[in-house]
């Protein structure tokens, strides 16, 4: 009996497993120091149907080299996070602008953005959220190495 239990629990973690919704999805890019306006995308199926979320980062960048960059979404019940940054190491490049946003006009309720020492910048002086959108401001000092807003 303790054996059919313990497989009933096995098989039923297994389908569990199977149809679990994804709880983050990620895509690389490559931030090029070339001075003109980019722009990184990622998309994730809502959950429970509907639009689906879409996560857009807008910049451009000088100086340093070319640097592998992650834009990722990550779902916790019904609310979502975008985030950008440069995994593993610190960014050289000298942002001239940014813009985060979710496609789908959904508001965003808060952002956090680090410059390229990991210290936070300050909402209002170095970046603003106004509806759908987390940018930058005149008081950015150019540095990012993170950036993260929720809807």
């Amino acid at each position: 009996a303790f054996l059919r239990q313990l497989f009933c629990v096995a098989v039923l973690v297994s389908a569990a497993l199977a149809t679990a919704h994804v709880s983050k999805v990620s895509e690389e890019f490559e931030a090029k120091p070339n001075g003109q306006t980019a722009t990184a995308r990622v998309v994730m199926a809502r959950e429970g149907g509907g639009a689906d979320v879409t996560c857009t980062f807008v910049y451009a960048v000088v100086g340093g080299t070319v640097e592998h960059w992650v834009l990722s979404i990550e779902r916790s019940g019904a609310s979502y996070t975008c985030s950008v940054e440069r995994p593993g190491q610190p960014s050289y490049l000298y942002f001239m602008h940014f813009k985060g946003s979710f496609e789908e006009g959904a508001k965003v309720t808060s952002a956090q953005a680090f410059d390229a020492k990991g210290e936070p910048l300050q909402e209002g002086t170095h970046f603003q959220i106004a509806g759908n959108t987390v940018k930058s401001t005149g008081g950015f000092k150019n540095a990012l190495s993170k950036l993260t807003f929720a809807q």
